[in-house]
């Protein structure tokens, strides 16, 4: 059975650094070898497995861009996406 990760009743869902936090927590999962699924109304139901590492990291990099300009920090880094699937 995969661990469903939902936002608390109170957090704004809307908000990019609130599902960064519900990514990355995604991924802290994944890399324990457990299934997770996402649910939010912005993102749906979401399910990241082993092999879809490399679509939640893209997924985080995407929110931590948008969690930095949210927060004013117009010199977000652009920087090359390093596939983490491809480390042995």
């Amino acid at each position: 059975m995969p661990n469903v990760i939902r936002p608390r009743a109170n957090v704004p869902i809307d908000d990019p650094c609130t599902l960064l936090q519900m990514a990355k927590q995604a991924q802290y999962l994944l890399a324990a070898g457990q299934t997770t699924v996402i649910e939010t109304p912005s993102l749906g139901r979401v399910e990241f497995s082993e092999g879809s590492i490399g679509d939640l990291q893209r997924l985080i990099d995407g929110l931590e861009r948008q969690c930095a300009l949210a927060n004013g920090n117009t010199n977000y880094p652009r920087r090359r996406i390093l596939s983490i699937e491809a480390c042995p």
